[in-house]
């Protein structure tokens, strides 16, 4: 795992080099990358979701990995509040607090986590991946997007009413993916199985995750970086979450229930990716420090390729 994961990093650098370059030229501009995260999140990865998960999971196999989902969610609900309470102790700015918070809770399983599995364990980790990330994904909009509203200058009022805070929320949450997650779900559940030319194409444009994703993360970091780069409080403790204490809480819980193996091995390697991007676009949107967060997202990132091929050391003693 350990020669995947430095062939994974090297991959990863130079399609994110094709990102950097392309928006540096101009051609990834606002409109370019709004496409590119279009065709991962809309496209790309329902492809990985169907197929892997219709040609991995029998009925009995997934009923028996149900109880798998509380790994992520207790730790995600455990980081949510420790990340609350470690902003205070090295004093992050209070209006940078819930920014922080999520910064250190949540993974970018989307356009990270899923090419890094694929390139360090493969094919057949991917359906822990997407159970990591119907978990992730959850827990952020319910509870991460919350944090980042407490450092927000437009955040909901009153008048909106709690009904339309909830209709808000469910309809961030039933994404292309999670929709896609469901149909298979049912489909494993009931043993049915979708005609080859449906299969086939929708492996082929999976194939599109990890090129897109990287290229898309590249242009990112052009744009975030283009400005300066300043080291702000509490970035440290980020990686420090993020890259060490994060897998290492995921590995207990992951031992304490009794999970080994591939899933373990899965959820650890989610846990340790980089922080969730949707953190910065959010912060942007609810008038929070989005620059902060944007400079986190961009560290967090950056750090991830030295921090990958130390967690893939790790993962074959799992």
């Amino acid at each position: 795992m350990f020669t995947n994961a430095l062939t994974a990093v090297a991959t990863m650098l130079i399609l994110m080099g094709v990102g950097c370059f392309f928006a540096w030229k101009g051609y990834l501009a606002e409109e370019g990358n709004r496409l590119l995260s279009a065709l991962v999140v809309r496209a790309a990865l329902p492809g990985t979701i169907l197929s892997t998960m219709l040609t991995t999971f029998t009925r009995g196999e997934l009923l028996g990995s149900a109880y798998l989902l509380i790994v992520p969610v207790s730790n995600m609900l455990i980081w949510a509040f420790a990340a609350r309470w470690f902003a205070k102790l090295i004093r992050v700015p209070e209006k940078r607090q819930g920014v922080f918070t999520a910064l250190c809770a949540f993974s970018n399983t989307v356009f990270i986590g899923f090419p890094v599995v694929r390139a360090v364990i493969g094919e057949i980790g991917i359906p822990y991946a997407t159970a990591y990330y119907l978990a992730n994904t959850t827990m952020f909009w319910v509870v991460g997007v919350g944090e980042i509203q407490r450092d927000g200058t437009n955040q909901p009022t009153i008048a909106a009413g709690f009904g339309q805070v909830v209709v808000t929320t469910l309809k961030r949450l039933v994404s292309p993916p999670f929709v896609t997650l469901m149909i298979s779900i049912i489909l494993v559940l009931i043993g049915a199985t979708l005609p080859a030319p449906i299969m086939n194409a929708a492996s082929s444009i999976g194939g599109l995750v990890t090129p897109l994703s990287m290229i898309f993360i590249g242009s990112m970091l052009f744009n975030a970086l283009r400005g300066g780069f300043k080291w702000e409080r509490g970035f440290g403790a980020l990686l420090l979450v993020r890259y060490m204490l994060a897998p290492t809480l995921t590995l207990a819980s992951c031992l304490l229930l009794g999970v080994r193996g591939l899933p373990a091995q899965v959820f650890v390697l989610q846990t340790g990716m980089a922080t969730m991007t949707q953190v910065a676009i959010i912060a942007h949107g609810y008038g929070a420090d989005g620059e902060y967060a944007s400079l986190g997202v961009a560290v967090s990132t950056i750090s991830l390729m030295i921090a990958l091929p130390l967690i893939a050391l790790a993962l074959p003693l799992i």
